[in-house]
């Protein structure tokens, strides 16, 4: 049987993203030619989705820390949750006054017990101000080991443009945010990058060439990494570049993502009428989800490149008199999102957000209430009679509404806004089981205990190539290795690449600090790669794959070595 398949490479310390796709006639053999070329990452049908989901780093506090952090932490909703996912995003890491990229939360995000957070610190103090004193909980360290295919580090969030805006102050606060930024990622050995800079009104027009170059910086001194740039529905103009800008930024990033929510809320205070936070579909002279994605595709942004955003929360308003859109109120509400002590007065400075989570919406029992627009349904909303409150939120009809139009429209995929605000995905409720089910994916609840995968042809272990099954007894303490980690469900590979090991530093162990958070639950094919010469570490990196097939085990392979960016041909011996 044939059939195609994505592969990933990657290397410890500079773990970056190439896409290339590999005919195969077996699952365990690798094909003999193998050109990678860098490409922007786009997927558009759903056989093989971009979904992601943002975990906050505030969450920790909420007893929704990220699983195997450094202070032993579990959770099973979130372990579950990534078997459903193709791509997480880390929320959120500011800028410093220099363009420093900077950990803002070093309590939640850092350990001192995290040779990641102690290597990427001591180069870069500006980085972690409160490390590692005030350091515990190690959830970035964590987040960079996720099993989940692709890791974005989403830099900036609502709120923080001013602090993004220090990154592109002059030309050695671009250089000292790209450099630290890729520094960053090589230390963590990450791939995905998520530039969230929502200034409200829209960037600028005064920055807004600053942050091309930026951009720009970005994408030559990272030319394999995953770069996504997230703005809003254009409630408030943020899609007003202009045609030729959103060309450029289109070519330099691989996704742009569309905040569709927050479109309408409580905040109108100029316009109190209910609607729909997220609207898919809107009036012609209104803001809705297709608006903005139809205006970008109209000045030339590539379908795949967009993403189209959904919220695991509602937005609500009090003092509403009857059901329905268009109702008059005059008060906010109060959601779980909000602090205690809110108000619930129209333009309080402590006005509450009227945020409440997708969870508690289905353990309060509310019934949802559909939208249509032109007969096309557009949302749902839910209304409290007693509390004279209403609600506009997500249910598992309406993101499935939205998971096919980004089907039909050839979307890149789908984002939401966050992880812990849905419920379990092994409640029939689950927005995100609700996303995977109309793109064709199956996440796993219990979240770890896969099948088996196969073994290559040959037995566990036939001459250069050695099968390990959750170990690395198998290794020479000097050996340099390639390494398959087969994905838990599907038996499918999802990343590979080549361990070298540094002079003095045993690439067991390097092996093992890359794949631990993977013992258990998923298995590895390795390939012995003994007689590579050692690189100077880690100036000069070499990011190889064997392109020889399991069945030639023993012949010399051909690898691909990319030195610095440029591409050479190297082989190495049995």
């Amino acid at each position: 049987m044939t059939f195609r398949i994505k592969s990933f490479l990657f290397l410890v310390l500079q773990r970056v993203v190439f896409v290339f796709t590999v005919a195969s006639t077996a699952f365990a053999a690798l094909i003999t030619t193998v050109t990678p070329t860098l490409t922007a990452f786009a997927v558009s049908s759903s056989t093989d989705p971009f979904i992601m989901g943002y975990w906050e780093n505030w969450a920790q506090y909420g007893g929704y820390p990220m699983p195997n952090n450094a202070a032993g932490q579990s959770n099973s909703k979130l372990s579950a949750q990534m078997t459903g996912l193709t791509a997480i995003a880390y929320a959120f890491v500011e800028v410093a006054d220099d363009g420093t990229i900077q950990f803002f939360d070093a309590w939640s995000d850092l350990s001192p017990k995290n040779t990641q957070d102690q290597k990427f610190c001591s180069q870069f103090p500006k980085a972690c101000p409160r490390f590692p004193n005030s350091a515990n909980f190690g959830n970035f360290a964590a987040f960079a080991r996720a099993p989940v295919k692709h890791r974005f580090v989403s830099v900036g969030g609502a709120g923080h443009d001013g602090s993004f805006q220090s990154a592109f102050n002059n030309a050695d606060s671009i250089n000292r945010f790209v450099t630290s930024l890729k520094a960053l990622v090589d230390t963590y050995g990450i791939d995905g990058i998520d530039l969230d800079y929502e200034p409200v009104g829209g960037i600028p027009d005064v920055y807004v060439q600053s942050f091309m170059n930026l951009v720009a910086k970005m994408r030559q001194a990272m030319p394999q990494v995953l770069i996504s740039y997230t703005t809003g529905a254009d409630q408030y103009g943020y899609i007003r570049l202009g045609q030729a800008n959103w060309q450029k930024l289109s070519a330099s990033v691989n996704y742009i993502q569309i905040m569709g929510y927050d479109i309408h809320g409580a905040y109108e205070t100029g316009n109190p009428y209910t609607n729909l936070h997220s609207p898919l579909f809107d009036a012609p002279s209104q803001y809705s989800d297709d608006n903005a994605i139809t205006t970008l595709l109209g000045l030339g942004v590539p379908s795949s490149k967009v993403i189209l955003g959904m919220p695991f929360y509602g937005r609500g308003e009090g003092g509403v008199n009857a059901s329905g859109l268009g109702q008059k109120f005059n008060q906010s509400f109060r959601g779980d999102l909000d602090d205690a002590k809110c108000s619930l007065t129209l333009g309080a400075w402590n006005v509450c957000t009227g945020m409440i989570t997708y969870q508690a919406l289905v353990d309060r029992g509310y019934k949802s209430q559909p939208v249509s627009v032109n007969g096309n349904m557009s949302g749902v909303f839910t209304y409290d009679s007693s509390q004279k409150v209403f609600i506009s939120y997500e249910d598992p009809s309406s993101v499935t509404v939205k998971s096919q139009y980004a089907i039909n429209k050839k979307l890149g995929g789908v984002m939401f806004w966050a992880l812990r605000h849905d419920t379990p995905v092994d409640n029939s409720a689950s927005l995100l089981l609700a996303v995977d089910k109309a793109f064709g994916i199956t996440p796993n609840s219990g979240g770890s205990n896969p099948p088996s995968p196969p073994t290559p042809p040959g037995g566990p272990s036939a001459g250069s190539v050695t099968f390990v099954n959750n170990n690395f007894s198998a290794l020479g303490t000097n050996d340099s290795i390639g390494i398959i980690v087969v994905e838990e469900s599907t038996g499918a590979w999802v990343q590979t690449g080549l361990i070298l090991a540094p002079p003095g530093r045993n690439s067991v162990t390097k092996a093992k600090e890359a794949f631990g958070p993977y013992a258990g639950k998923l298995d590895f094919y390795t390939v012995n790669l003994t007689k590579n010469s050692q690189p100077q570490w880690p100036r000069d990196y070499r990011l190889c794959t064997e392109t020889a097939s399991y069945s030639q085990a023993g012949a010399p392979m051909t690898v691909y070595t990319w030195n610095n960016g440029s591409q050479t041909d190297c082989s190495i011996g049995q």
